[in-house]
């Protein structure tokens, strides 16, 4: 292929025009939302002190907290990811938001 035959499938190209204008543009793994959720995030300010709190925990979540834990020891191997480039989301934190 010459020089024209790369212009002409630049010219008629949209993908490709798109792929080369925005080349530049950073790939973002974890979303700004997230990246406070350990911090801010409702699992990890609310669950601590509703376990302090059998009655309020059997509100939010309509269990016991003995009840969680059992449910979550059975199902524990299967909620649990592994990732080498961000945080995963805990079991614990899994089954909260499946049965929120």
């Amino acid at each position: 292929m010459d020089l024209c035959d790369h212009i002409y499938l630049l010219e008629t190209s949209p993908i490709l025009k798109y792929l080369l204008l925005h080349e530049e543009e950073k790939k973002v793994w974890v979303n700004k939302i997230y990246e406070d959720r350990e911090r801010f995030g409702e699992f990890h300010t609310l669950f601590p002190k509703l376990l302090e709190q059998p009655v309020k925990f059997l509100e939010y979540m309509r269990m016991t907290p003995k009840t969680f834990f059992y449910i979550l020891e059975k199902i524990h191997f299967q909620l649990q990811k592994y990732s080498n480039f961000r945080i995963c989301i805990t079991p614990e934190e899994r089954l909260v938001v499946t049965l929120r």
